[in-house]
């Protein structure tokens, strides 16, 4: 196990955009459930530096060979699908490292630039929905979700990609209300 000098605890990196620093803070806002784990959130521009960065001595290299789990949480489009699969592919050939792929973001569905059906409720309402209320809201986001083809695709694209690589995916879905 590699650690980080004077810190006892396995480094998890999270590579990633935003979404990477999103999914840490996850982990970050609970460190009491994972007392033995520090999460490293990690925001690359481009999957090239990933690759890159396993050649040489820049602060990303230092940080995966650290690493006990690397993890990569993007906004994934359907382009960067393909750069995906040559990175966990080179990373693997390049290190012994255990790597997690998250799946996109669960979508809400979104009035103006911020507001979903939750925020429309709460604003208007000025309570909290009761359970007959949430069970509609919670129709209203399945529905919507169901019907976002790209989300779902590139899901199930990650889903393969983690099969042909024999890697854990985490789908983000389950674990964010």
């Amino acid at each position: 196990n590699k650690k980080i000098v004077g810190d006892t605890r396995e480094i998890i990196t999270i590579i990633g955009d935003s979404h990477a620093d999103n999914f840490a803070l996850l982990f970050q806002t609970n460190p009491d459930l994972f007392p033995n784990f520090k999460f490293v959130p990690v925001n690359i521009n481009k999957f090239n530096d990933i690759m890159n960065s396993t050649n040489n001595n820049t602060e990303l290299a230092l940080l995966i060979k650290k690493s006990n789990i690397i993890i990569f949480s993007f906004n994934y489009t359907e382009d960067e699908l393909t750069e995906v699969s040559s990175t966990i592919k080179s990373t693997l050939e390049k290190t012994n490292k255990k790597i997690i792929l998250t799946s996109n973001n669960p979508v809400f569905n979104l009035y103006g630039s911020r507001y979903t059906d939750i925020d429309f409720f709460l604003l208007f309402n000025k309570k909290k929905p009761n359970k007959e209320e949430l069970i509609d809201l919670e129709k209203k986001y399945f529905s919507f979700l169901k019907k976002n083809n790209t989300f779902i695709q590139i899901n199930n694209k990650l889903q393969k990609l983690s099969k042909t690589y024999n890697l854990k995916l985490l789908n983000k879905s389950l674990y964010q209300c």
